[in-house]
C-alpha cells in the first residue's frame, strides 16, 4: 500500500506510530470541532483503510455509540500492535484490527456503509482505479470518506516570503523528481476530487478544514510543527542553498523550538463521495 524509494529514514520516521499518534494528537481539538461534519450513522459498518495507530477507529467507536461494527486495516505490523491494545480498542467487540493492504479488502466480500481514508490515500498511486474497485465495497447509500492534508497549503510567519515561496517550490520539485520517487502525493488533498469525479459514480462533497496555531504551541503541537518544519528542511536540502537552509534554521525552527513569536497552519480537506444509484 506504501510505496517508497525515499530514504529509509525518513521514511521510517514519517511512518511510525508515534508520529501518526503525534500528527492527530496535535490536531485533535481541530479535529473534534468537525466531527459533526462526518456523515456516520449509528449501527453502520465501517472500513477504515491504512488505520494507523487506530486514532480514527477510536473516533468512530464514539460516533457509532457503541453499536455498528468497525474494521481497521493497515500494512504495518507496529501500527496494527498499536492500534490494537489501545484502551479504548482492545476489548470493543464491535471492532476487528487486522495487517493488510488495500487488495486483500478488496477481495473480501463483505460490503460497508463507509470506507475511510484519513492522511491515507496519498500514499496510494492510481486513486481513480482505487474509487472505481471500491464501488463493490459499498452497500446501497454507501460512501468514501476522506481526509488529507495538503502540504502545499502550509504557511509560516514571520518568515522572509522569498525563503518560503522558494521551499514551497522546492518541495513541489521533488513530487516531480523522478529520482526521488516521494512515497506519497504531496497534493493529495487537492486532487482526490478530480479522481473521485473521473469515475463517473460518485456524487463528491468537500469541505476546506483550516489547522492554525500560534506560539505559545502546547507541547504537542510545537513538536508536531518542529517536526513538520525540519521534514520541509531535509526535503529541500539537495536542492536549496547552504545560506538558505541556514535562514530556515534561524528563522523558522529557532522560532519553534523558543516556542514564541511564530504562526504556522494548513489545510485539510474532507470529502464525502457518496455512491451514485
Amino acid at each position: 500500500m506504501r510505496q517508497s524509494t525515499l530514504s529509509s529514514e525518513i521514511l521510517h520516521r514519517y511512518d511510525t506510530p508515534e508520529w501518526l499518534n503525534l500528527h492527530f494528537e496535535a490536531k485533535y481539538e481541530h479535529r473534534m470541532r468537525s466531527a459533526s461534519m462526518y456523515d456516520i450513522r449509528l449501527g453502520e459498518k465501517i472500513a477504515d483503510i491504512g488505520c494507523g495507530s487506530g486514532a480514527w477507529i477510536d473516533f468512530f467507536l464514539k460516533k457509532l455509540g457503541g453499536n455498528g461494527y468497525i474494521l481497521g486495516i493497515d500494512p504495518s505490523h507496529a501500527n496494527i500492535a498499536v492500534a490494537k491494545n489501545r484502551d479504548s480498542l482492545a476489548h470493543a467487540s464491535n471492532v476487528h484490527i487486522t495487517q493488510g493492504d488495500l487488495d486483500m479488502f478488496c477481495r473480501c466480500p463483505e460490503r460497508y456503509d463507509a470506507i475511510h481514508f484519513g492522511n491515507s490515500i496519498g500514499y496510494m498511486r492510481n486513486r481513480g482505479g482505487i474509487f472505481s474497485r471500491l464501488i463493490k465495497k459499498l452497500r446501497v447509500g454507501g460512501r468514501i470518506i476522506l481526509r488529507q492534508h495538503d502540504e502545499a497549503t502550509f504557511l509560516l510567519a514571520p518568515v522572509r516570503q522569498a525563503l518560503l515561496e522558494k521551499f514551497r517550490f522546492l518541495l513541489a520539485n521533488s513530487q516531480e523528481n523522478p529520482i526521488q520517487q516521494l512515497p506519497f502525493d504531496l497534493y493529495a488533498g487537492r486532487n482526490i476530487q478530480f479522481d473521485l469525479l473521473a469515475s463517473g459514480r460518485y456524487r463528491v462533497e468537500m469541505r476546506l478544514l483550516p489547522f492554525e496555531a500560534k506560539a505559545p504551541f502546547t507541547p504537542k503541537i510545537q513538536k508536531y510543527i518542529l517536526e513538520t518544519c525540519k521534514w520541509i528542511a531535509e526535503m529541500t536540502c539537495s536542492s536549496s542553498t547552504v545560506q538558505e537552509q541556514q535562514e530556515w534554521e534561524r528563522s523558522v525552527i529557532s522560532k519553534i523550538q523558543k516556542n514564541t513569536q511564530f504562526y504556522f497552519s494548513e489545510i485539510e480537506y474532507l470529502y464525502h463521495a457518496y455512491l451514485r444509484s
